[in-house]
């Protein structure tokens, strides 16, 4: 194989194919113009995550590009102004509100049934 070339088993590559029942509950959070992991990726793997049913939690951002890390000013890089988005920032704190819904022991999909027939 050479240099930079993907591995010829998809296995390797598409994350998605790994999900199972037993994939831990997942929380994403992407950006639209990613060019190195696209959108697409992430939203093949949500579909898998709930084709097995496991809880998941995403956030598509607009505008993030690749590798902003919290994308607080403090962290951003000087000449990659896009690091340091206000907006794209809330991730973090989304994903600390998700992990304490997903911990508070409250059963929110009591009535997931019940909304499913009304919305199919």
């Amino acid at each position: 194989m050479s240099a930079g070339a993907l591995p010829p088993n998809r296995k390797l590559v598409d994350t998605a194919l790994g999900v199972t029942p037993k994939t831990p509950p997942t929380f994403i959070f992407q950006s639209w113009n990613d060019a190195i992991c696209l959108p697409t990726n992430a939203m093949a793997y949500e579909e898998a995550l709930f084709k097995n049913k496991v809880k998941c939690e995403a956030h598509m951002f607009d505008i993030g590009y690749h590798g902003y890390s919290l994308a607080t000013p403090e962290l951003s890089t000087e000449d990659i102004f896009w690091q340091g988005n206000p907006h794209t920032a809330r991730w973090f704190n989304l994903s600390l509100e998700w992990l304490e819904h997903l911990f508070s022991g409250i059963n929110y999909d009591e009535n997931k049934d019940k909304l499913t027939q009304i919305y199919q």
